[in-house]
């Protein structure tokens, strides 16, 4: 299974991730950041909270799913990435 091991807030709630298996890529938050009314500044305090995959986290209230970026910087769909990881477990 694929883990966040690293975050990086950017300008306009940009993050850059990258993954335990070298995948990595910038994924733009703003839609999301704007519902919840948060500053760029609290923005920047983002950690990765080591469960389930490391998510990124924010406020202890505010967490994004760690297997959807990946998918989109793999051009992957759910289906294909669960197949990789049983191939790889076999």
């Amino acid at each position: 299974m694929v883990k966040i091991i690293e975050v990086k807030p950017l300008p306009e709630f940009i993050l850059f991730i990258r993954y335990n298996d070298g995948v990595e890529g910038i994924q733009d938050l703003k839609n999301l950041f704007k519902n919840y009314k948060l500053s760029q500044k609290e923005f920047e305090n983002v950690w990765v909270e080591n469960k389930c995959g490391g998510m990124p986290t924010w406020n202890n209230d505010i967490q994004i799913d760690a297997l959807k970026p990946y998918l989109d910087f793999t051009n992957q769909s759910f289906e294909q990435y669960i197949e990789k990881e049983r191939q790889n477990v076999a």
